[in-house]
């Protein structure tokens, strides 16, 4: 699995991007793009203005930069490509071994 996220372009007109997984071609998530938003007073401290949500909401976060999201996209592929190694390995072990009876 090899995520893509998409570069934004304030530009466009678009605020929502899809994110395609490049081994399937499939959408496999959404990115978000606002203007940003300021914290409570008195702090005033600006959020992340970039969503990225994964897999139907269930991995996401706010970052400052495309770097940063496709940084947690590569993240969230390792992790899913390491549990299905996993279980293909698992799966192999338990594999029925024929022996012979004499």
């Amino acid at each position: 699995m090899k995520i893509e996220v998409p570069e934004f372009d304030a530009r466009t007109g678009k605020d929502q991007l899809d994110v395609i997984d490049t081994d399937t071609g499939m959408v496999v998530g959404h990115l978000q793009c606002g203007l940003g938003e300021t914290g409570p007073a008195p702090d005033y401290f600006r959020l992340p203005s970039r969503s990225i949500s994964l897999f139907d909401d269930k991995y996401w976060g706010r970052y400052a930069s495309h770097k940063e999201c496709q940084s947690f996209a590569d993240g969230v592929a390792a992790v899913l490509n390491h549990l299905t190694q996993q279980n293909e390995v698992r799966f192999v072990q338990q594999e029925p071994r024929l022996t012979r009876r004499v």
